[in-house]
């Protein structure tokens, strides 16, 4: 799930695993209300794409 949209990225929700902040140019293609990235899903964690903070402060 998008839970935020920023000018380069949007922060996505995920079950298991830490929020992150995904860049636009990941995005292959927006249908209806899903977001379909150009890599494989289970690439997601080898990115070092953000993630927000745990307790505020900046993102890392």
């Amino acid at each position: 799930m998008v839970k935020e949209v920023r000018s380069n990225d949007f922060l996505v929700s995920r079950s298991l695993h830490r929020d992150v902040y995904v860049p636009l140019n990941a995005v292959q293609n927006v249908s209806n209300d899903q977001v379909y990235l150009n890599i494989p899903s289970d690439r997601v964690n080898d990115m070092n794409w953000p993630s927000p903070p745990m307790f505020g402060g900046q993102s890392s």
